[in-house]
């Protein structure tokens, strides 16, 4: 494991470092809001380092809507990880770099850990969150009796009253996954070329 790797597979991890980049800029969740009373779903995005609504004003109705059936207000203070994902990233982004310059093969099988530890760590932190988000409501709320115990899906759409809130993975999911994939390749290929000698 403490050999080089081939010098294409060096560029492969630089070209890891501008497309993670990219995850600043897109969003990693969306969570659709469609019924009666929206005809136009609202959404709401999950940036790494923010929630906002795909209109400025769907935040703004959402809360409204949670108000009435006992949830939390939703913003970016209620996801304290919000603070210090964007760091997490950049630290990933960064060893990126030094694999590039310090390009051994425990490099990249470390790289590929990290990528799979904040991946999980990430999609367990927000299915949490979402449980204690359905939980912990107001128990004095004009509509509680009618959604009391209501979890919000991770991967799926779940009916509340007339409501159909779908969560879903976004672009900068899907580009995380993409680069773990580069990682993934590179390891493969390279255990292909160790077992060759």
């Amino acid at each position: 494991m403490n050999e080089n790797i081939l010098q294409k597979h060096k560029y492969f991890v630089l070209l890891s470092v501008p497309i993670m980049i990219s995850v600043y800029f897109v969003p990693l969740w969306i969570i659709i809001m469609g019924g009666v009373q929206f005809p136009d779903p609202l959404e709401m995005l999950l940036y790494v380092y923010d929630i906002v609504g795909g209109e400025e004003w769907n935040i703004y109705t959402i809360n409204d809507f949670n108000h009435y059936v006992g949830m939390g207000k939703i913003n970016a203070e209620a996801m304290p990880e919000l603070k210090y994902m964007p760091w997490i990233l950049g630290y990933i982004i960064l060893f990126s770099v030094i694999t590039f310059f310090h390009s051994k093969v425990y490099m990249v099988l470390i790289q590929l850990a990290h990528l799979t530890l904040a991946g999980l760590a990430g999609m367990v932190d927000f299915y949490l969150w979402l449980y204690k988000y359905g939980k912990n409501m107001d128990t004095t709320a004009p509509l509680y009796n009618k959604v009391f115990d209501y979890q919000p899906p991770l991967f799926a759409c779940k009916q509340i009253m007339n409501v159909r809130p779908c969560s879903w993975p976004h672009i900068g999911t899907f580009i995380m996954l993409g680069v773990a994939g580069i990682f993934i390749y590179i390891a493969y290929k390279e255990r292909e070329l160790h077992l060759k000698k």
